[in-house]
């Protein structure tokens, strides 16, 4: 997160991490998820960070705080990948919603603004 001068971890213990870069140390450790998080993504444009995984949701994050601001659902599988398109303040996911088939969801997170 270029924003904060910070890096993000995705973990299969189900926690993404916020780590100072400058000082080395855990600035945030979000733990909502119950299951493994595989992917996440900066929303410069809304001040979140969204992060996905097996649980087939996409969790929004404010990074001023450790809480969750929104949850995201629609995939009927784990949520493998979610990336911005910050030209049109989007989020996209691709998810396994069924066996050996993928399906990409946008999302628009409109009004979620915590800066």
């Amino acid at each position: 997160m270029q924003d904060l001068h910070s890096i993000v971890t995705a973990s299969l213990d189900t926690t993404c991490n916020v780590i100072d870069l400058e000082r080395g140390t855990l600035r945030r450790k979000f733990s909502n998820h119950k299951k493994a998080v595989y992917s996440f993504a900066w929303c410069g444009h809304n001040k979140v960070l969204a992060s996905c995984g097996l649980e087939r949701k996409i969790i929004l994050w404010s990074p001023y705080s450790e809480r969750a601001v929104a949850s995201l659902s629609g995939h009927n599988g784990a949520v493998r990948k979610v990336i911005v398109n910050d030209k049109n303040n989007q989020l996209i996911s691709l998810g396994a919603d069924n066996v050996g088939t993928n399906a990409a969801m946008g999302w628009h997170p409109r009004g979620i603004n915590i800066a």
